[in-house]
């Protein structure tokens, strides 16, 4: 019998009760080495011109490629905490002493996925608006949302590929992907009802300026690792 969101989230604030020191902790960690992830990249896009375009898109894809070593110890993290097993802060490093290999061929995959679906806005805004105007920003408005939308439609099968290499280490990384695509092609719609739901909670944080997001992060990520669990138990 599968869960509702309403219960998986209950569940998730149940769990956090009282013991939020090291998911807040592994989320600083996250954030502060993400933000120093994406500070490098944003200065890495020097000159103009489509050689310099390209070597944006290239360091993207490695820099994305290596950070998926910390995506894979977040979400091993985080499905210990869930089932409240034995975990700790040295969970976040699993990915660099377990099946890195695995690990940065499904990060390298997620990351052309990633910027073969913002090329379209990439190359608009980088070698087609020579001036912006009120059009043009409502042209880049249109063409980022579409891109996005089409990101995270794809992205969605692939969401579970982390939990699979953490429940399953035997399992391959193309075959991660295909358990993950598998999982969420019957679950779809369940998996939006409970993005949609998390939607408030993401607000407050922004509302915040960012500061909430040390604890609504450990919130969200423990609602999708149980979301992850209860999808297996009712396969």
């Amino acid at each position: 019998m599968k869960k509702s969101i309403k219960e998986i989230r209950a569940d998730s604030r149940e769990i956090m009760l009282g013991n939020l020191l090291l998911p807040v902790l592994v989320t600083l960690t996250y954030y502060v080495l993400s933000n120093m992830v994406s500070f490098c990249v944003s200065i890495s896009l020097i000159g103009d011109g489509i050689w310099a375009l390209l070597f944006y898109f290239g360091l993207n894809i490695v820099m994305d490629t290596l950070f998926s070593v910390l995506e894979l110890g977040k979400a091993n993290f985080y499905l210990k905490y869930s089932l409240s097993k034995d975990y700790s802060y040295a969970d976040m490093w699993y990915g660099f002493k377990s099946q890195p290999d695995k690990t940065l061929l499904v990060g390298f995959i997620m990351a052309l996925i990633s910027r073969i679906c913002f090329m379209p806005y990439v190359l608009y805004v980088n070698l087609f608006v020579e001036k912006i105007s009120k059009i043009a920003l409502l042209k880049i408005g249109v063409i980022y949302i579409c891109c996005a939308f089409l990101f995270f439609i794809i992205s969605i099968f692939f969401t579970q590929s982390y939990y699979v290499l953490c429940d399953i280490p035997k399992a391959k990384a193309l075959q991660s992907m295909r358990l993950s695509a598998r999982l969420i092609g019957k679950n779809f719609w369940r998996y939006i009802g409970l993005q949609i739901s998390l939607i408030p909670v993401r607000l407050l944080g922004v509302l915040s300026f960012g500061i909430a997001f040390l604890w609504i992060s450990p919130y969200i990520e423990t609602c999708k690792a149980l979301f992850y669990s209860d999808m297996v138990k009712s396969r």
